[in-house]
């Protein structure tokens, strides 16, 4: 299981903007689940244990989240409701530069984990792959794809 950092927005102008950015990232973080990776987003519970508003309590929160980014094996990116292409905020720079110098992949989230999804339903979007494997038998290497990504899954 590889452990994707998520890079999404937290801070806006008004407490509904950032609501509706943490909810972007909670969404992101499912997104990210749904294919069978591990979401590292810092910034959902930081932001609830120091003040984001306070500079030095910012400056640490932002330094925690860099030393989990030094933990993943990738960065996915989230860009802003109304961003513009190649938009991001000033934490979300930061933390691509860290990656960068971690020499992390980076990606669009979005694309990527509907990319990945589309490989995982390939898997089991036909009746068969080829005229020689039974239904069942495609269920079974999907399978074989689950347990090794998540371990056992309990029925």
């Amino acid at each position: 299981m590889r452990r994707i950092f998520i890079c999404s927005p937290y801070r806006a102008d008004t407490p509904e903007g950032i609501e509706a950015n943490v909810a972007r990232t909670i969404a992101a973080c499912q997104a990210v689940m749904s294919v069978g990776d591990y979401p590292v987003a810092p910034h959902l519970y930081l932001t609830r244990l120091l003040d984001d508003a306070d500079p030095h309590q910012r400056a640490i929160g932002l330094e925690l989240g860099r030393l989990e980014l030094a933990t993943c094996d990738e960065l996915y990116w989230w860009q802003a409701e109304n961003a513009a292409p190649g938009e991001f905020s000033e934490g979300q720079e930061g933390d691509m530069a860290a990656a960068r110098a971690l020499r992390l992949p980076i990606a669009d989230g979005a694309d990527t984990v509907a990319l990945r999804r589309a490989e995982l339903e390939g898997l089991i979007g036909r009746a068969a792959p080829s005229p020689f494997m039974r239904p069942e038998d495609v269920r079974q290497r999907f399978e074989r794809v689950v347990i090794r990504r998540w371990g056992r899954i309990a029925p």
